[in-house]
């Protein structure tokens, strides 16, 4: 159900053409040509919706008939969920900023939910609801990249590395982690730890120093076990926020580069696992 809905909502049951269409163009833009996944993510809880299964969709059955994927760890399967309907958010405010009032439809999925909703934006707004709506957009869109960089990074990092307060798992489930990787391998253990240690450093994200130092440690923990993802991805990591906070120029595109090799390596090792997702989405947002 919509959590704020307007007088102008429309019935997507009953204006289906008119939102498919609203869908087709949407897909067709500059922002959407090359995200092919967010584009099928899109489509499918729109047409969820359309179909009246506004209520069924979940990050379960988004990971399944989107992704294919039927994760056993449902932490890892909801949290590339949940990084991909946050890039898409964004995804949407940046067509509709740039369209302007040239749409009739608005598609709206709100935060904390994955099914959309959708406002007819073709009768006019009242003067004061519409320049504070757009206020608003453009002060999330433009009020200074610093911000931006800090709100993107702090979101993503926590939804993956930390996931909510109640997800945390407890000493004891470390301990039990802990021992699983030292069954596999000491050097596994070693080099977790000295992720855990470089994750701690990489905040706040606008200090250069700390993402050098963080870079310094994911380097050591891949030297300690190459075949373990998490120094692959905390590097990528590190370096997508390095390139983020450089000027534009060589150094800045050999940043990029190697942040997006690095991750592309973690999703290789551990195609599962939510920390090497993350570092993907977050390369790919420095690119």
């Amino acid at each position: 159900m919509v959590e704020n809905p307007t007088q102008n909502e429309l019935d997507p049951t009953s204006n289906a053409a008119t939102i498919r269409a609203a869908l087709e163009t949407l897909c067709e833009s500059e922002q959407f040509i090359n995200a092919d996944r967010l584009k099928a993510f899109l489509t499918y809880v729109v047409e969820e919706a359309i179909a009246g299964r506004s209520d069924q969709i979940l990050g379960k059955t988004i990971a399944q008939d989107v992704y294919l994927r039927n994760m056993t760890a449902s932490g890892s399967r909801d949290n590339l969920v949940r990084v991909d309907a946050g890039r898409l958010r964004r995804k949407l405010t940046e067509y509709y900023d740039a369209t302007n009032a040239a749409y009739a439809v608005r598609i709206h999925i709100d935060s904390g939910g994955y099914a959309p909703w959708f406002e007819d934006c073709s009768a006019p707004e009242p003067a004061s609801v519409k320049s504070e709506t757009k206020a608003v957009a453009k002060h999330w869109l433009w009020a200074g990249a610093g911000a931006t960089v800090l709100v993107l990074s702090l979101g993503i990092f926590t939804l993956w590395s930390s996931g909510t307060p109640k997800e945390e798992p407890a000493a004891s489930s470390r301990n039990t982690m802990l021992k699983a990787l030292a069954a596999k391998s000491p050097a596994t253990v070693q080099a977790e730890n000295l992720c855990n240690s470089a994750r701690a450093l990489l905040f706040p994200v606008a200090s250069a120093d700390n993402q050098k130092l963080a870079s310094d440690i994911f380097r050591q923990a891949i030297k300690t076990d190459p075949e373990y993802a998490c120094g692959y991805a905390g590097l990528g990591h590190s370096l997508s926020t390095t390139a983020i906070l450089s000027p534009p120029g060589p150094a800045k595109t050999e940043l990029q580069v190697a942040a997006l090799q690095h991750a592309k390596r973690a999703v290789d090792i551990a195609p599962t696992d939510g920390w090497s997702h993350s570092a993907l989405a977050w390369a790919n947002y420095a690119s």
